[in-house]
């Protein structure tokens, strides 16, 4: 029955004819046989029940696996179910993000075309302004500029109209004194030479015929010349490649704001030396001029009352100059630097 059992791999078969065999030895005291028989039975029985095992874990592992298929079949179901509510949600929001970003959009092309407009409408006030301030400050030095000449008409001029006309009315009383009328003669000749030499300085205080005629560079080697002659200081001039043809705005401004500032070098500095350079560079003109006197508080000195630093502000707008002014009251001296381009002035006009 074992033999025939394990041919037909007879599994329980076998473990029956193990346990006849075991007790048929242990009957008839073939103990090792029965022990070994009894090993065999042993072993046998471990075997059907792994098997068992086996057969009943792939049984529980059938079923385990039916049921989370089930449930990850359900567990889809609900994903999608899921899923598609969401995606309507976020149909929804989507198309409400796109209707709030398109309300923002015109809320802030609203906003920002305002702003433009309010900008412009500063920047037109700023500019009214500033053109209203140019004219003031342009009226201003012109007013100035008046009564300066009155001033030297009447001081220069009048003192030595008047005192020829003293000597007019000498002659007629004198006509029988030679001598005496030779020497009201002579000092009438004396105060004619004054009047033309009063005449002259009243022109070049005015428009100096040298700027005109012969360009910014003669101009202001006549102005350094004739500022040079009262040996209190003195004015070094350097020019180097400084265009010819200059415009007239940019030849009469840039003499004008140099006479100014070396007008106030001469009253506020206590200079001895000054440095005066123009030069022209990639289609820009540059002036500079430097001292070594005591400096000076610029913000002062540009919200004082007189009308040098409107005069100066003024001349540097009209020609679209860069200015650029270093001084301090602790510090020694002053320098500025004017740098105007050439190209940018597409009209002139007239000198003031």
């Amino acid at each position: 029955a074992l033999q025939k059992s394990q041919e037909l791999s007879l599994k329980k078969e076998e473990l029956e004819a193990l346990s006849t065999l075991t007790q048929l030895y242990a009957s008839t005291e073939n103990f090792k046989s029965a022990y070994f028989s009894l090993s065999r039975q042993r072993i046998q029985t471990d075997s059907l029940m792994g098997i068992e095992r086996t057969r009943q874990i792939e049984e529980l592992k059938s079923i385990y696996e039916t049921e989370k298929k089930e449930q990850e079949i359900s567990y889809l179901n609900q994903e999608n179910e899921l899923k598609t509510a969401s995606l309507e949600r976020n149909t929804l929001l989507i198309i409400g993000l796109i209707i709030l970003l398109f309300s923002l959009l015109l809320t802030f092309y609203f906003l920002r075309y305002r702003a433009r407009q309010k900008h412009k409408e500063v920047l037109n006030q700023q500019k009214i302004r500033m053109r209203e301030s140019q004219i003031k400050a342009v009226i201003d030095s012109q007013e100035t500029e008046r009564k300066r000449f009155a001033e030297d008409l009447h001081d220069g001029m009048g003192q030595l109209v008047a005192a020829l006309q003293l000597n007019i009315k000498s002659l007629k009383v004198n006509e029988k004194d030679l001598q005496k009328r030779n020497e009201i003669f002579d000092h009438s000749t004396q105060l004619l030479t004054e009047v033309h030499q009063e005449i002259r300085n009243i022109a070049f205080n005015l428009m100096p015929q040298t700027l005109t005629k012969e360009g910014l560079e003669a101009g202001l080697r006549e102005l350094i010349q004739k500022l040079n002659k009262n040996n209190q200081i003195r004015i070094h001039y350097t020019s180097l490649d400084v265009p010819r043809d200059l415009r007239d705005i940019i030849a009469v401004s840039l003499y004008r704001i140099s006479q100014e500032f070396l007008s106030n070098i001469l009253k506020h500095s206590d200079a001895k030396n000054i440095y005066l350079d123009l030069t022209g560079h990639s289609g820009e003109i540059i002036l500079s001029i430097e001292d070594d006197g005591r400096g000076y508080d610029l913000k002062e000195f540009q919200h004082s009352e007189g009308n040098g630093w409107r005069n100066i502000n003024t001349r540097v707008s009209l020609i679209h100059g860069k200015i650029d002014i270093s001084t301090s009251v602790k510090s020694k001296g002053s320098s500025m630097i004017l740098a105007v381009p050439l190209k940018s002035l597409q009209t002139d006009v007239s000198m003031a």
